[in-house]
């Protein structure tokens, strides 16, 4: 004769199967991987932008027009842009079209309003 208890049968549906678990772990553990691996892949990008960042700089340094102070005011300027000096750079979304004058998305080709191609693009409006 068994005995029917409502609470062993919370207590079951309460705990996940030992396979649900494992599976469970895995995904966890793979993501974690995952994470370290753009973690490492990002820090190698900014190593190699920061070494090139400083080759340019040493260039244009010993061209001899230009300070360190010159690169300092520069840098503050830069930073200024986006109304915080916080070290940081905001990236302009948003332009105004040469032909209509309407306001356009620097991530547009072209103007959604009269058409108008979205050439003057600059090398860093993606940039931040």
């Amino acid at each position: 004769m068994s005995v029917n208890n409502p609470l062993a049968g919370w207590f079951n549906r309460m705990h996940l199967p030992s396979d649900v678990a494992g599976a469970t772990a895995r995904q966890a553990s793979a993501q974690v991987r995952s994470a370290e691996f753009k973690i490492s892949e990002l820090q190698n990008r900014l190593d190699s932008l920061s070494l090139t960042c400083m080759a340019m700089w040493e260039l244009l340094r010993d061209s001899g027009n230009v300070s360190d102070d010159d690169l300092m005011a520069k840098i503050r300027e830069v930073d200024l842009r986006d109304g915080a000096l916080d070290g940081k750079v905001k990236a302009q979304r948003i332009a105004e079209c040469p032909r209509c004058g309407r306001t356009m998305s620097l991530r547009h080709v072209k103007c959604m309003y009269c058409g108008e191609a979205n050439l003057s693009q600059k090398p860093f409006d993606h940039a931040g």
